[in-house]
């Protein structure tokens, strides 16, 4: 790994959206020569110390992934994991294949494991509405600014040649910026798709635990109701 990245150093670091974040300017390896960070000269002069976990290389190509994608991409695999397994739970007990009391006590462990879930949701769940705020505001920028381009060109400020180039510029960014929403969106969908555990439904699962012919259908999730 650190042979690889060192040959890295100086090549420019890209989102997952292709924008570019930075310059990869060094790394920090541990006394296997496993890279633990990398150090990042952002556009604006700044320096990133970034975790490795939040980096892919692919090739000649470092991709940088924002914490809030990492959240969001675990939170997504806890849940899908947590579902499966309950799934499976719920098969077997019907088929008889694991007695009731069992049954109810690793149901009642995989459901709890959610209360620590909750807080990473609620972080997360603000990430994603200040990220989309952002890229809100990118947008409405961009298109102001291809407004007052178009004036000027119109005006015969600019010609046509420099209104090409700046037209293209602004349509690059139109593009990575929806890329990012669209993404953004389908995390959101995912999060609004959970299904909530009320207290109808927890009573259900008692009632289905105390009468061996009942089980519960669907899997369900238990979470804080609050998504904006």
């Amino acid at each position: 790994m650190a042979e690889k990245v060192s040959r890295l150093v100086g090549r420019q670091i890209l989102d997952a959206h292709n924008r570019t974040v930075g310059r990869l300017v060094g790394y920090y390896a541990n006394t296997k020569n496993e890279v633990t960070a990398i150090e990042i000269e952002m556009g604006n002069g700044d320096f990133l110390n970034c975790p490795v976990s939040q980096i892919e290389i692919d090739g000649d190509s470092v991709v940088y992934n924002y914490p809030w994608e990492l959240e969001a991409n675990n939170l997504k695999r806890q849940f899908d994991l947590i579902s499966r397994r309950t799934r499976a739970l719920d098969e077997l007990y019907k088929n008889g294949s694991i007695e009731k009391s069992i049954y109810g006590e690793m149901r009642a462990q995989h459901l709890s494991s959610i209360d620590e879930l909750e807080e990473h949701k609620r972080i997360l769940v603000e990430s994603l509405n200040e990220r989309s705020s952002k890229l809100d505001s990118q947008v409405k920028e961009l298109e102001l600014f291809l407004a007052n381009i178009k004036m000027q060109h119109a005006a015969g400020e600019i010609d046509t040649e420099t209104y090409n180039l700046a037209y293209e510029a602004v349509n690059v960014g139109f593009k990575r910026d929806l890329s990012e929403k669209t993404y953004l969106k389908d995390v959101m969908n995912f999060l609004n798709q959970v299904h909530l555990i009320t207290g109808d439904d927890e009573e259900r699962l008692d009632h289905a635990l105390q009468d061996t012919s009942r089980i519960p259908d669907t899997v369900v999730v238990r979470m804080k109701e609050t998504y904006a």
